[in-house]
């Protein structure tokens, strides 16, 4: 960027500087680079036929929205101190393989699994936090009683005050799963109205060691005992850990971590159960120790697996 004499040239090239030391993405970093050096050509060449103005006047104007949108972006003021989050919508996304751990402006701490991803509104951390998963992840909520904490997942909602909790909702599931480590958690079923939770007279209070599953088509909540509250996120670590789960729901998982399609001989085998842990194992052998407990059999052709 041209190097400006005046003050408010150098503010706005303070600014752009900023953008390389910013904790962004080198994409996301070049990204907003490239909007503003094309706003700047565009205006330049308009400013050539206003002679009543400094030739820079408009390509300045033009490009302040954009740096004063890239401060707000990337949190920095002209001095480049951090601005309070919740002033845009963001959105954090998960591939095959893949986790990520997001930090809040309130301090609360996400873990998403694979394939996973989670919305967080504008108006977060304001009259109350409410935030959207599609997928897999762990929280450690830090606590606000007068801002409950409430997770939406598809047609499925989790109210907390603070604690350590699960929640698996994938779409492609038939059943979802909230599992709480520490403290309670108040899991609700969408009601008649479905854009709304208010209604809903399926709802289930859960404390810690307790997990619950829901049909959300069927508006149906199950409470069960959990045998060990460390198996609810071990996937954080790398690991695979089931308890007598069942085959399908173990193949999804694989899928999920490892980008690999499974497929079945017979639709029976869906309900198969398997219990083990598997710590950053291949592929390979972990579908090779499944069959074998399991005394099944296993082909692979074009990256998808066919057990029968």
């Amino acid at each position: 960027m041209q190097s400006m004499s005046n003050p408010e040239h150098n503010e706005y090239k303070k600014r752009w500087d900023a953008l390389n030391e910013a904790p962004l993405e080198k994409d996301q970093r070049e990204q907003i680079k490239s909007r503003i050096v094309e706003t700047l050509s565009l205006s330049e060449q308009n400013a050539v036929s206003r002679s009543a103005f400094p030739k820079y006047a408009y390509v300045l104007t033009a490009a302040a929205s954009l740096l004063l949108l890239a401060a707000i972006l990337l949190g920095l003021h002209l001095n480049t101190n951090p601005v309070e989050d919740g002033l845009e919508t963001k959105e954090y996304r998960t591939s095959v393989g893949e986790t990520k751990r997001v930090q809040l402006f309130d301090g609360t701490q996400i873990w998403l699994n694979a394939n996973s991803r989670l919305s967080v509104p504008a108006n977060y951390n304001q009259a109350n936090r409410v935030i959207s998963l599609r997928g897999e992840a762990y929280f450690e909520v830090q606590p606000d009683s007068q801002h409950p904490f409430r997770v939406h997942s598809n047609g499925m909602s989790t109210q907390v005050l603070g604690t350590k909790f699960n929640v698996r909702s994938y779409r492609d599931d038939s059943l979802q799963y909230v599992s709480v480590v520490e403290g309670k958690v108040r899991v609700q079923t969408r009601g008649q109205d479905k854009n709304s939770f208010m209604k809903s007279k399926k709802q289930i209070d859960l404390e810690a060691g307790e997990q619950v599953q829901a049909d959300v088509q069927k508006l149906s909540l199950i409470k069960k005992k959990m045998v060990n509250t460390k198996r609810i996120a071990a996937w954080r670590s790398g690991t695979l850990q089931f308890t007598q789960t069942p085959l399908k729901q173990v193949a999804d998982d694989f899928s999920r971590r490892f980008g690999v399609m499974i497929r079945f001989a017979k639709p029976e085998m869906h309900e198969i159960r398997i219990t083990g842990t598997f710590d950053n194992d291949s592929w390979e052998e972990i579908i090779e120790m499944i069959c074998l407990s399991t005394d099944l059999n296993y082909e692979i052709a074009d990256s998808t697996i066919t057990i029968h």
